[in-house]
């Protein structure tokens, strides 16, 4: 999980993805992929959960870490 958050923090400043009114609020361990995609199917991996200090409806960074290291940002509202 560590190594996985390092990965999604140096995606956020790879990708010029302004955090600083953000904080982690979540991180845990999913199958992504899909509801209607079997299991199998789905790629495990962390997920990370930015919310921003305003409390905004919708406002939030979500990165996803595959096993393989590979980070991708998930579309929010």
């Amino acid at each position: 999980m560590q190594n996985a958050l390092k990965i999604a923090e140096a995606y956020i400043v790879k990708g010029h993805i302004d955090a600083s009114s953000y904080w982690l609020y979540q991180g845990k361990f999913i199958l992504y992929g899909a509801e209607t995609t079997a299991d199998k199917d789905k790629t495990p991996g962390w997920y990370f959960w930015w919310v921003n200090d305003d409390g905004a409806l919708g406002d939030y960074i979500e990165i996803f870490v595959s096993m393989d290291g590979k980070a991708m940002r998930l579309p929010s509202m």
